[in-house]
């Protein structure tokens, strides 16, 4: 029995001194291994680079894969839209270039004034040949904006605006909206008159306020023309054979009495 204990602690002891070996002969391994890579200088060689397998990339699960997005088409009437809004975005409004206003020249007498407004007459451009002539014809002419320009500042002119009624004027104007704008208004600012005629002759006949006389001197003279009295001033007494004189005007063809005189005295016909 003793024999037995004996052996068996032997072989105890052979094991321990069998494991102690393993483990010496590892480590002379290992510092032979990194005295090997060291020289005599005491430089360290590189050591091999050891390879490093990449890590398998997981796949991801399906309940996160991306999904691509899908875009529904466009309308036509959308798209023309945009087109029109990109046209006008890359292709700006050209300016609109107004059309230059067409200026015309009229002459005309003026036969009343109203603020800035003139009434001329464009038919007859002078004197009156009887009252109120060119009344019924009158186009309006608006100055406001006018440059007034007298023509003969240098004269000895009755008025120096020439806009005043009784002148003639010249007048560049537009039409704008069915108004006549004046842009100039020039004129010598001399007033015309009234035309009138004065005539010499005897008196033939007459019957309420019309006379006839056979003229004999002055505007008309050897015609026999008869004369409307109802608005002139008569003098003397009419008396078939006297002689008379007479101050008038012509209005479409009739002759318009201002003033008769037979005898010398003067009166207001009735």
């Amino acid at each position: 029995m003793k024999k037995r204990l004996t052996v068996m602690i032997s072989m105890l002891c052979i094991l321990m001194n069998f494991s102690g070996c393993e483990e010496t002969l590892e480590r002379d391994e290992t510092e032979s291994y990194n005295q090997e890579f060291q020289n005599p200088d005491g430089d360290t060689k590189k050591k091999p680079t050891p390879t490093v397998r990449p890590t398998p990339t997981e796949e991801p699960e399906e309940s996160v894969k991306m999904v691509p997005k899908v875009t529904q088409p466009l309308s036509e009437e959308t798209t023309e839209e945009l087109a029109e809004v990109t046209k006008e975005v890359e292709e700006p409004e050209e300016p609109v270039i107004q059309p230059a206003k067409e200026e015309k020249t009229a002459e005309g007498y003026i036969l009343d004034r109203s603020d800035n407004v003139l009434y001329l007459d464009l038919e007859n451009t002078g004197s009156r040949t009887y009252p109120e002539e060119g009344k019924d014809r009158a186009v309006a002419f608006d100055i406001s904006n006018a440059e007034i320009i007298l023509t003969n500042p240098g004269q000895d002119v009755p008025n120096s605006n020439p806009t005043n009624v009784s002148c003639t004027v010249s007048v560049t104007y537009y039409t704008e909206d069915g108004c006549n704008i004046a842009t100039a208004v020039s004129g010598d600012g001399c007033e015309q008159g009234m035309v009138t005629y004065v005539s010499t002759g005897t008196i033939i006949d007459w019957e309420g306020n019309l006379v006839t006389l056979e003229l004999t001197e002055g505007d008309y003279a050897g015609t026999t023309e008869t004369f409307d009295i109802a608005g002139a001033y008569v003098s003397g007494e009419l008396t078939s054979g006297s002689v008379a004189g007479v101050t008038y005007y012509i209005k479409e063809s009739d002759r318009i009495a201002a003033s008769l005189s037979v005898g010398g005295y003067e009166k207001e016909a009735q």
